[in-house]
């Protein structure tokens, strides 16, 4: 990692700019809103705004100074922080210090063969943005593997070939970073070494690449007995993979400013449990998130047999837990429910929020997602977009839900990044029209 006098003076400075933003006092009614809906106790709902892809257009890469990948990531996430502030106004915190995160690599289940390396550097402006407001490192800069092109699992019998995913962690490479961190930034913003924040049990993610789903649905008709096995193995393989994080002591509090389940921060008085000690985090001090998105095309009762029946004694292990799911989630809320330490749900713009309203009532805070398609129109439908918020709201607040309004999953706003203060500031309007 190289740095020159322009890039420091660049980064120091939108460092500052950071820290007195933390500073202010709507920072931390902010941070008491998240909490009151993530412990049940909120009266109001909050509104979250996650750009994706969309940062691209917020902050355009040759805006960007910083040349090593590592470097960029900081600056990029220094200017998230400053942009979601200035332009987009939602509740999002932003937090008066910066972290570094382990530097990780894995295997991919001993089909290494099969997939392929990302390379940082080149596609590093090309890469979706992942704000997580206290990670140290973006999801996309960090090593790991993209899925293939084609299934590593070709026939039945590869799975024979399966192995536990193992990973490395590099830690005199972070520390190095972290030094770096420190005497750039250590008496602007605090600096900290940060372990797993982003905790989850990606199951279905893990269960399509190995198989594709076209194949993966299939096989639940041909070989239903084969695909239990396979469902077996990957989730004995990731709990015991959280199990290993937790003994070596990699694992960090998300009971923050951390990111959780996609949809908001994760602060809560209800975590760490009992015991805790900060040198050594445990599964029950965090929380927990899973999601079968990439199971969108299963029924529900698909979902049961080959998906719940695996993933919860894994969910099991956390404090609390958080389940988001992409497709339609009134049919299958009841199977949801029953995810053990459940707190918070994301409902996705397909689902009827009747029936999920129904169900939960204030049992759960619901992140009640609006669809991105609403954005990427080239001719941006404002009143189309009020009604719908306000119908919705009007069905939670009938129920007695706690609601987060939450707007992410964007690949484009039609080079027009002022829709998304837009939204912010309808989705006030019609939070005043229902909650007064």
């Amino acid at each position: 990692m190289t740095t020159n006098g322009h890039e420091r003076e660049v980064l120091r400075e939108l460092a500052g700019q950071v820290a007195e933003i933390a500073t202010l006092r709507s920072q931390e009614e902010k941070k008491r809103l998240w909490q009151a809906h993530n412990d049940l106790t909120s009266t109001v709902p909050v509104v979250a705004v996650h750009p994706g892809r969309a940062w691209l257009e917020c902050i355009p890469p040759e805006r960007m100074v910083c040349q090593d990948p590592f470097l960029y990531a900081w600056e990029q996430r220094l200017r998230m922080q400053l942009y979601h502030y200035r332009e987009i106004g939602d509740d999002h915190v932003v937090e008066g210090e910066f972290n570094i995160a382990w530097e990780m690599q894995s295997t991919a289940w001993g089909l290494d063969a099969a997939w392929q390396r990302q390379d940082m550097l080149a596609r590093r402006k090309e890469a979706m943005y992942h704000l997580h407001p206290n990670l140290g490192v973006p999801r996309y800069l960090l090593p790991t593997q993209i899925p293939p092109r084609e299934a590593p699992i070709q026939e039945a019998g590869d799975i024979e070939k399966l192995r536990p995913i193992s990973y490395t962690v590099d830690r005199a490479g972070s520390k190095r970073r972290l030094a770096l961190a420190q005497e750039m930034f250590g008496e602007i913003l605090p600096v900290r070494q940060q372990g797993i924040a982003n905790v989850d049990v990606p199951l279905a993610e893990h269960l399509v690449h190995l198989r594709g789903m076209h194949q993966l649905l299939l096989d639940v008709y041909e070989r239903p007995e084969w695909v239990h096995r396979l469902s077996q193995y990957v989730a004995t393989a990731l709990d015991k993979r959280l199990q290993a994080w937790e003994r070596e002591g990699l694992l960090s509090c998300n009971h923050g400013a951390e990111l959780v389940g996609g949809d908001g921060p994760g602060w809560t008085e209800a975590l760490p449990a009992r015991g805790y000690d900060e040198e050594r985090v445990r599964l029950r001090d965090v929380w927990g998130s899973t999601d079968s998105a990439p199971l969108a095309g299963f029924s529900p009762e698909m979902l049961d047999e080959f998906f719940f029946r695996y993933v919860t004694p894994v969910m099991g292990r956390f404090g609390l837990g958080s389940y988001g799911t992409l497709e339609q989630l009134h049919d299958r809320i009841e199977s949801v429910r029953r995810l053990p330490k459940l707190r918070r749900l994301s409902v996705s713009p397909w689902s009827n929020l009747t029936p999920v309203a129904e169900a939960l009532g204030k049992e759960v805070a619901l992140s009640i997602r609006v669809k991105p398609e609403w954005f990427a129109d080239k001719d941006f439908d404002v009143e189309g977009l009020r009604g719908v918020l306000i119908a919705k709201l009007r069905i939670a607040r009938e129920h007695g839900c706690h609601v987060a309004l939450v707007l992410s999953g964007l690949t484009t706003v039609q080079q027009q990044p002022w829709r998304l203060r837009t939204f912010v500031d309808v989705a006030r309007q019609a939070i005043a029209n229902v909650y007064g």
